[in-house]
């Protein structure tokens, strides 16, 4: 979501990092799923990027149920081994 934005907004990843104030570390992270978002990052995210708050919010809350689904499936095939 924050990639597609970003790119949509011609806006690189350092660029939207000096906006936003978030280290160009974090926002690779949270695009890449290593580290979660915030409220704080999302905020931003929607600032810089011009998408509503509740967009950004529920494409979030998406993407950490999905990562969960996926965890747990991965772990009952480990245990069904």
């Amino acid at each position: 979501m924050v990639n597609a934005a970003a790119a949509k907004q011609s806006l690189s990843l350092r660029k939207l990092s000096a906006l936003s104030g978030i280290s160009a570390s974090s926002i690779s992270r949270i695009i890449s799923g290593k580290q979660a978002s915030n409220m704080h990052h999302l905020q931003q995210f929607s600032k810089y990027l011009d998408v509503p708050i509740e967009q950004i919010c529920l494409l979030d809350f998406v993407k950490v149920m999905l990562s969960k689904l996926k965890s747990n499936s991965l772990a009952h095939k480990a245990i069904a081994s």
